[in-house]
């Protein structure tokens, strides 16, 4: 008897072993040029032609090429569709069923079948790689090198510094200089017989640095300048100079001058706060720009009570005092913009600037971007919240780990057990419609029962707890955050019925007949009924 469980328990875990493992066929058109990795090793003994391999489950493989060589081709014969192979040397195969997958490869020699010259003056210095590939390039110093490459996918040298800090003096591109594509690296396009060539060191020389301030009174927008992460301070002075090779960095006052324009040596480049380039010869940096003008517009508001005013953005608290009527008011250019917004109690009826109505934003003000001489008329009025929404909620709100009601311009409504009075205005936008969810860790409240007038409220989507609604005054409104029902709330504002209606709904609000009723939880005449 033993022996015979012992090999039920053997045949069980053969079964096991056996079912957790995917045999599949990797075709390989040459062992030399390509070869099969699994968790990082390569699989043994492989062969030209079929190889079958045992690939555990949830395991993904990878066809790689070797060096010298690239993948051209890998295709799964269950669906004749070619994988995906990255940079020419590998792909990744996740099978989930028994498959062949035919793997085609070609020498690099064969499929390199233009090629461009390089020439570098120091090759510890510089690093080339092959796009895509991400080959090396073998490079001599002071002579042109060949170097073959595949058209269409690496035509295009990756020309960088080999030690990191490092810098280039220049690249040129068939005798034509190419500027830096990002920091001190160069990306060169080629083309069959083009030739490149890397200047790596600079000249043992001090290169004159001239600051040229077009403007008046704008020396102060230059705050500092660094040499090779060094700070310097007389870099106004005639006679400063840099050594050429370094690195130079300025930064700008962006707060008090608007800077216009900036060239090196008369060639305008892009700069906002900061600017950095490699001194290679003398140098001049001209810069345009202006002081910050202070901009002035009139505010004309009916009732200041009703809103306030304040510089730059929604969260901005640097208020601005306005009075009844016309307000004049200051702003730099710099940050033009102000912010206003309805205190509570209040409605911000129109806003017109410039001749334009602003529309109420996401957070409920109006946000305007000032120009010198703008007109501004805000038309306000008090809220005529004199409309009563009766809400029960059948649980304490903070019990749970989320609740929310919000008036439409997502101001918050307060609730708390019970019955509460939410004072609105039916026809005011800010008001309806009101929205309300609420999320809590305990099962029971993931759904729960919504009344408006009696009737079951549908949310939003189906199986959620998102609801929306207008109301008028005197809605009332229940809302029970839980499958455990409060019947006898509910039972207060709706009036008890013995007989079976001929709709009912579902605890998640949908309106089905109440004939031949499944197994479930039902909402029957406001009353929560399990039918079994």
């Amino acid at each position: 008897m033993r022996k015979f469980y012992m090999f039920l328990m053997s045949m069980l875990l053969f079964s096991f072993v056996a079912s957790a493992q995917t045999t599949i066929v990797v075709h390989l058109d040459s062992k030399d040029r390509a070869y099969v990795e699994i968790n990082g090793s390569e699989v043994p003994n492989l062969v030209d032609g079929d190889n079958t391999i045992e690939v555990p489950q949830y395991t993904s493989i990878y066809i790689k090429s070797r060096s010298g060589a690239f993948l051209t081709k890998v295709v799964k014969k269950s669906t004749g569709t070619e994988e995906t192979i990255y940079n020419m040397s590998q792909c990744s195969v996740y099978p989930n069923a028994s498959d062949t997958w035919t793997v085609t490869s070609a020498p690099a020699s064969e499929l390199r079948t233009e090629k461009c010259q390089v020439k570098v003056d120091n090759a510890e210095k510089v690093q080339v790689m092959l796009s895509n590939t991400y080959s090396i390039v073998k490079l001599t110093n002071g002579e042109f090198v060949d170097v073959p490459y595949v058209p269409g996918v690496e035509n295009q040298l990756m020309i960088s510094p080999a030690n990191y800090g490092d810098v280039l003096n220049r690249v040129l591109l068939n005798g034509e200089e190419v500027a830096p594509s990002s920091g001190s690296s160069y990306y060169v396009n080629i083309k069959n017989g083009d030739q490149v060539e890397i200047v790596s060191e600079f000249e043992d020389k001090d290169c004159n640095i001239d600051f040229v301030y077009v403007g008046e009174d704008i020396t102060g927008i230059v705050k500092s300048v660094s040499v090779n992460n060094e700070t310097v301070t007389n870099f106004n002075d005639e006679d400063f100079t840099v050594k050429a090779g370094k690195t130079m960095y300025i930064t700008f006052d962006a707060q008090t001058y608007k800077l216009d324009a900036l060239k090196i040596n008369d060639e305008s480049v892009y700069a906002s706060t900061s600017y950095q380039f490699v001194v290679k010869d003398d140098t001049k940096i001209e810069i345009t720009a202006h002081r910050y003008a202070e901009l002035t517009a009139k505010l004309t508001v009916d009732n200041a009570a009703n809103i306030t005013v304040a510089k730059g953005y929604s969260y901005s608290t640097d208020y601005i005092t306005i009075a009844d009527g016309e307000n004049e008011i200051k702003v730099s250019e710099a940050a033009p913009q102000i912010y206003i917004m309805a205190v509570s109690g209040a409605n911000i009826k129109k806003v017109v600037a410039g001749g334009a109505e602003v529309y109420q934003d996401y957070g409920g003000g109006y946000s305007v971007t000032i120009t010198d001489g703008m007109e501004i008329s805000v038309e306000t009025s008090a809220l005529e919240r004199n409309a009563t929404l009766n809400v029960y909620m059948g649980v304490d709100p903070k019990t749970l780990n989320y609740f929310s009601m919000t008036r439409a311009d997502r101001s918050q409504v307060t609730l708390v057990k019970g019955w509460n009075e939410v004072k609105f205005g039916e026809d005011l936008s800010i008001d309806n419609p009101f929205s309300w969810s609420w999320y809590d860790n305990n099962v029971t409240t993931q759904f729960g029962v919504v009344k408006l007038n009696d009737e079951v409220l549908a949310p939003l989507y189906d199986n959620s707890v998102s609801y929306s609604a207008s109301f008028k005054d005197g809605d009332k409104l229940v809302i029970c955050p839980s499958s455990d029902v409060d019947t006898s709330s509910i039972r207060a504002i709706a009036a008890d019925a013995e007989e079976m209606p001929e709709f009912v709904f579902t605890i998640t609000g949908q309106k089905i007949k109440a004939d031949n009723l499944p197994a479930g939880i039902y909402i029957i005449n406001g009353k929560k009924v399990v039918i079994r």
